[in-house]
């Protein structure tokens, strides 16, 4: 049955080579805090990629982006939902993608192509403004024999089964030493005709060639030395590019030229964030992340245009607001005072405009803060709204607004770590993670893990504790011992906002839990992203922990005895009777007693033995044996010392409004789905019975299914 391409004109056979370029009428809507269209001012340029961005096709349909296919034992090792929380290092971080695929998704309706598939990197596509083309790099993968050299490729997509190579040329070897980005995006210009892109030339290094596409062929115009990450201007065939250091390297912040369409260099702009790639304006203005220069020693983080060769500050990102009771331990200024060479996380600013040019979207990201995306009206200074695309604890790699304005792609992760995108319609609430294959599904499953633990983390309250998260200061000493992803029955209040996160993530991973079981046969290139063994027991550990977080502990306790069945290790079995006792809790506390006492009396496991520098050996009680017991020991003191069931979370009184908002994030945490109905519909009749109610309350949203 033919589908939808992602090249005009073409089916899902692809035997038709003739593609006619489709045009779709532009689509402007209006909705409560998220308006994109209406205001005029022309349109947004924005052909080029870096690496954690994806490429919206030029009527919005289709979004081309590239994943890295990883290890399914590597996203969940055998103790990944029993894992101390205190951890640090996520599997969702730490595994090394094995091979990589090129995906073409429609976004409204999830169907996906697989354009190409690679052992080694590719590089972030990048649309021919027409649509009817797509172009990218592949590096080779690695060779055993350092003599022969690897090879990049451009390539031209014009079909999911037909590409053409435009160039081919030696990859530096010592770019893999230095770290340097193997595969930076190429840029068309605005009629197409034109593709520059980044090469490596021995005798002069780094640079970028200017070529005319011409059926299919490169005929090159012009090189530019020492510059990379070429963005054209939609206006005059202006080129933006990023000053490289001698060997290639692009640092955290660098110098960004413009060269006028005869490729003479016209205006320089230092203190250029390189995190983010620059977006062209209809009017001719060039808008970038930069440090902006300031009196004293803090140098904060701003959107800056080059305008005729000049910079001025065009807009200052909101300052990161607290979550709950975690404040933001430095504001935008001071987190910008760092230093790029020594920092390995510096901070960042990510942004994209819409295609009006009057709305933008930004995110400053700071380690240890709270990610969010602000939608500000740079000209008038106006915030119109701040949301976590995902979850508060999230890190965000990259964003990109559709060209019709109605969808916003986020993608999540560590940088060039090729997750997922995630696709958020203009109403918020609706979060589509973009899953075309069952290693996609999987990558998503393991993002909702480490999100999970990091709200248990740094967000849960004492265990045993009778106050809520929000009169705690600080949960990181009482989070540290927790054992597994999954909570007591009755910890928290019900509608209490960090459980209800957990539910939300929850809920979206039960969506995708089939497409990664069902999906075994799509993984590819290697076997070791399709072992049938694992993904066996992984099922019933998925189902425990998805169950567990939402509260639903007779399912969970089902699928212990489901893990159970499967053959497995001493320790496994272990863990998943301590779980199974935990479940219990609430229910059978007599029973429970008596398991953790007999579970406890076994013998010990052996302490850790490290020898420390200069020093004799020491013991550690860190294993995860020790952690185990450590847990058992603590459930068994709760039941000594019982616990009424916690109620739930009263709502604040009418004359303290502002302060709830300030405390609770207010339409943020509301657009979120974190209040229940009782409280959403008390804060309805609130925001209809006031005059100016309105101005600080959007319309409500339609509620969560929990």
């Amino acid at each position: 049955m033919p589908t939808t391409s992602p090249f005009p004109g073409t089916c899902a056979s692809w035997a038709q080579s003739v593609f006619e370029t489709t045009s779709r009428a532009m689509r402007w809507i209006v909705v409560v805090g998220l308006v994109l269209g209406g205001i005029g001012g022309g349109t947004v340029t924005s052909l080029a990629s870096d690496r954690d961005r994806v490429a919206w096709s030029p009527d919005g349909r289709w979004i081309a982006y590239v994943m890295a296919n990883r290890s399914a034992a590597d996203l969940f090792p055998a103790d990944w939902w029993a894992l101390d929380i205190s951890q640090r290092l996520e599997p969702a971080d730490a595994a090394r993608p094995i091979s990589w695929t090129l995906w073409a998704t429609e976004w409204e309706t999830g169907r996906s192509v697989a354009l190409a598939r690679s052992a080694g990197p590719l590089g972030a596509p990048v649309w021919r403004p027409d649509g009817g083309a797509l172009a990218y790099v592949q590096l080779d993968p690695a060779s055993n024999n350092p003599a022969l050299p690897r090879q990049r490729t451009l390539w031209l997509q014009t079909a999911p089964n037909r590409r053409v190579p435009l160039d081919r040329r030696p990859h530096p070897p010592e770019w893999d030493r230095l770290g340097v980005e193997p595969v930076a995006a190429p840029a068309f210009s605005r009629n197409g005709r034109k593709l520059a892109y980044e090469v490596y030339d021995p005798q002069t290094g780094p640079g970028v060639v200017v070529a005319r596409l011409t059926a299919e062929r490169l005929e090159p115009l012009q090189t530019l030395p020492g510059v990379g990450r070429p963005v054209w201007s939609g206006r005059d065939d202006s080129l933006a590019c990023f000053a490289l250091e001698s060997h290639g390297r692009l640092a955290p912040v660098a110098e960004l030229v413009v060269f006028d369409p005869d490729f003479n260099l016209t205006a320089r702009s230092s203190g250029v964030l390189t995190a983010s790639t620059p977006v062209w304006t209809n009017n001719g203005q060039l808008v970038y992340a930069a440090i902006v220069p300031a009196p004293t020693k803090l140098k904060p983080m701003a959107l800056t245009i080059l305008k005729e060769g000049r910079s001025e500050v065009w807009f200052k990102p909101p300052e990161p607001r607290r979550v709950g009771f975690r404040d933001a331990a430095r504001s935008n200024d001071q987190a910008a005072e760092f230093r790029p060479d020594r920092d390995p996380d510096p901070p960042t600013l990510l942004f994209d405009l819409a295609p009006d040019g009057e709305h933008v979207f930004v995110t400053v990201r700071l380690r240890d803060h709270p990610s969010e995306v602000s939608h500000s009206l740079p000209r008038t200074g106006e915030i119109r709204n701040r949301f976590p695309p995902l979850d508060h604890a999230g890190r965000i790699a990259g964003l990109s607004v559709a060209p019709t304005g109605d969808a916003l792609a986020v993608r999540y992760g560590c940088d060039a770590l090729a997750t997922p995108p995630l696709v958020l319609t203009s109403n918020i609430t609706d979060k589509r993670p973009l899953a075309p294959d069952g290693s996609a599904a999987r990558e998503w499953l393991a993002r909702f893990a480490a999100l999970a633990r990091a709200i248990q983390r740094d967000d849960w309250p004492a265990l045993g504790s009778s106050e809520t998260n929000h009169q705690h200061e600080n949960s990181s000493s009482s989070a540290s011992s927790r054992w597994s992803l999954v909570p007591l029955p009755d910890e928290v209040p019900a509608n209490d906002p960090n459980l209800l996160r957990l539910r939300r993530l929850a809920q979206l991973g039960r969506d995708l839990q089939s497409q990664a079981v069902a999906r075994n046969a799509g993984d590819h290139t290697r076997p070791a992203l399709n072992d049938p063994a694992r993904l066996r027991r992984l099922e019933p550990e998925l189902d425990l922990v998805l169950s567990g977080l939402v509260g639903e502990f007779e399912q969970t306790r089902a699928a212990i005895q489901h893990a159970l069945s499967q053959p497995r290790c001493a320790r496994d079995r272990d863990r998943l009777l301590l779980l199974d006792l935990q479940c219990r809790l609430r229910d059978d506390p007599e029973t429970t007693r008596a398991g953790l006492r007999a579970w406890l009396d076994r013998p010990a496991p052996p302490r850790r033995m490290e020898r420390l520098l200069d020093g004799p050996p020491a013991l550690f009680d860190d294993t995860p044996e020790m952690a185990a017991r450590s847990w058992a020991e603590r459930l068994l003191g709760l039941l000594e010392q019982p616990r009424e069931r916690p109620a739930e979370v009263e709502p604040p009184p009418l004359n303290h409004l502002n302060e709830f908002f300030e405390l609770n994030r207010g339409p943020l945490e509301f657009d979120q789905g974190i209040w229940m109905r009782p409280r959403a519909d008390f804060l309805v009749r609130l925001a209809w019975n006031r005059p100016k109610a309105p101005d600080l309350l959007p319309l409500p949203p339609p509620l969560p299914p929990w």
